[in-house]
């Protein structure tokens, strides 16, 4: 299927009274969603528990805590 075709058919089940920003939000969500099962298929994934030391990595010290040690 077309990329446009792809779009199309998004747009023909969004509602008739929707924005033209809720039409483009509803892309956008479904264009992102699509690349990320691109991604799974692909196996271009990042493992759970890698996730939980990058994301450990990003907010610990947002909060004016100290980032835990790495050793």
């Amino acid at each position: 299927m077309s990329d446009k075709q792809w779009a199309l058919d998004v747009i023909q089940k969004i509602p008739d009274g929707a924005s033209l920003e809720e039409i483009t939000e509803t892309l956008s969500c479904m264009a992102a969603i699509s690349k990320g099962m691109e991604s799974i298929e692909r196996g271009d994934v990042v493992p759970h528990e890698e996730v939980e030391k990058m994301m450990a990595q990003w907010t610990v010290g947002s909060f004016g805590q100290p980032k835990p040690s790495t050793s």
